[in-house]
Protein backbone atom coordinates (compact mmCIF):
# COMPACT_ATOMS: atom_id res chain seq x y z
CA UNK A 1 0.00 0.00 0.00
CA UNK A 2 0.99 3.62 -0.01
CA UNK A 3 -0.23 6.93 -1.24
CA UNK A 4 -1.01 6.84 -4.91
CA UNK A 5 -3.69 8.00 -7.34
CA UNK A 6 -6.40 6.09 -5.46
CA UNK A 7 -4.53 6.24 -2.18
CA UNK A 8 -4.95 8.38 0.82
CA UNK A 9 -3.12 9.50 3.88
CA UNK A 10 -4.23 10.69 7.27
CA UNK A 11 -2.07 12.13 10.03
CA UNK A 12 -3.12 11.65 13.65
CA UNK A 13 -1.65 13.32 16.73
CA UNK A 14 -1.46 11.64 20.12
CA UNK A 15 0.39 12.16 23.38
CA UNK A 16 3.79 10.46 23.15
CA UNK A 17 2.82 7.73 25.63
CA UNK A 18 -0.01 6.73 23.28
CA UNK A 19 2.51 6.60 20.44
CA UNK A 20 4.62 4.15 22.42
CA UNK A 21 1.48 2.14 23.16
CA UNK A 22 0.59 2.02 19.45
CA UNK A 23 4.09 0.77 18.60
CA UNK A 24 4.12 -1.84 21.39
CA UNK A 25 6.98 -4.07 22.40
CA UNK A 26 9.25 -4.69 19.43
CA UNK A 27 6.60 -3.14 17.15
CA UNK A 28 4.05 -5.87 17.88
CA UNK A 29 1.03 -3.56 18.22
CA UNK A 30 1.69 -1.50 15.11
CA UNK A 31 2.30 -4.68 13.11
CA UNK A 32 -1.01 -6.09 14.33
CA UNK A 33 -2.82 -2.85 13.45
CA UNK A 34 -1.27 -2.93 9.97
CA UNK A 35 -2.37 -6.54 9.45
CA UNK A 36 -5.87 -5.81 10.74
CA UNK A 37 -6.42 -2.76 8.54
CA UNK A 38 -4.09 -3.30 5.57
CA UNK A 39 -2.74 0.24 6.07
CA UNK A 40 0.86 1.36 6.24
CA UNK A 41 1.24 2.93 9.69
CA UNK A 42 4.22 5.02 10.75
CA UNK A 43 4.65 6.36 14.29
CA UNK A 44 7.05 9.24 14.93
CA UNK A 45 7.50 10.16 18.58
CA UNK A 46 8.75 13.64 19.36
CA UNK A 47 7.91 14.24 23.02
CA UNK A 48 5.41 15.33 24.13
CA UNK A 49 3.57 14.20 20.96
CA UNK A 50 3.43 11.26 18.59
CA UNK A 51 2.53 11.71 14.94
CA UNK A 52 0.88 8.66 13.41
CA UNK A 53 0.71 8.57 9.62
CA UNK A 54 -1.75 6.13 8.06
CA UNK A 55 -1.41 5.41 4.31
CA UNK A 56 -3.15 3.23 1.76
CA UNK A 57 -6.31 3.31 -0.29
CA UNK A 58 -9.01 5.58 1.12
CA UNK A 59 -10.92 2.61 2.54
CA UNK A 60 -7.77 1.11 4.06
CA UNK A 61 -6.81 4.45 5.62
CA UNK A 62 -10.29 4.72 7.17
CA UNK A 63 -9.92 1.19 8.57
CA UNK A 64 -6.45 2.00 9.92
CA UNK A 65 -7.58 5.21 11.61
CA UNK A 66 -10.56 3.44 13.18
CA UNK A 67 -8.35 0.55 14.37
CA UNK A 68 -5.80 2.93 15.92
CA UNK A 69 -8.42 5.05 17.68
CA UNK A 70 -10.20 1.94 19.00
CA UNK A 71 -6.86 0.46 20.17
CA UNK A 72 -5.87 3.61 22.07
CA UNK A 73 -9.32 3.91 23.64
CA UNK A 74 -9.36 0.22 24.63
CA UNK A 75 -5.93 0.50 26.26
CA UNK A 76 -6.41 3.75 28.13
CA UNK A 77 -7.63 4.08 31.68
CA UNK A 78 -8.32 7.26 33.52
CA UNK A 79 -9.23 7.66 37.15
CA UNK A 80 -9.62 10.59 39.49
CA UNK A 81 -8.83 9.90 43.11
CA UNK A 82 -9.08 12.43 45.93
CA UNK A 83 -6.33 12.06 48.52
CA UNK A 84 -5.99 13.19 52.07
CA UNK A 85 -3.06 15.66 52.01
CA UNK A 86 -1.36 13.77 54.84
CA UNK A 87 -1.17 10.62 52.62
CA UNK A 88 0.39 12.24 49.55
CA UNK A 89 4.01 11.43 50.44
CA UNK A 90 3.26 7.72 50.85
CA UNK A 91 1.15 7.62 47.69
CA UNK A 92 3.84 9.35 45.62
CA UNK A 93 6.42 6.77 46.76
CA UNK A 94 4.07 3.96 45.67
CA UNK A 95 3.39 5.67 42.31
CA UNK A 96 7.11 6.09 41.67
CA UNK A 97 7.66 2.42 42.44
CA UNK A 98 4.93 1.44 39.95
CA UNK A 99 6.46 3.70 37.29
CA UNK A 100 9.92 2.16 37.77
CA UNK A 101 8.81 -1.47 37.90
CA UNK A 102 6.12 -1.69 35.23
CA UNK A 103 4.90 -0.32 31.91
CA UNK A 104 2.21 1.68 33.70
CA UNK A 105 2.02 5.39 32.93
CA UNK A 106 0.81 7.46 35.84
CA UNK A 107 0.16 11.17 35.88
CA UNK A 108 -0.47 13.07 39.08
CA UNK A 109 -2.19 16.42 39.03
CA UNK A 110 -2.38 18.94 41.82
CA UNK A 111 -5.74 20.15 40.52
CA UNK A 112 -7.82 20.96 43.56
CA UNK A 113 -10.91 22.23 41.78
Amino acid sequence: AGKGPDGGMEVLKFASHHGRLIIGRKGANVQSLQLESGADINVDIQDPYATVTVMGSKDVVAKGVAAINRFVLDHSVSAVVALDPSAIGTVLKQLNSLRENSDVRLDVSDDRT
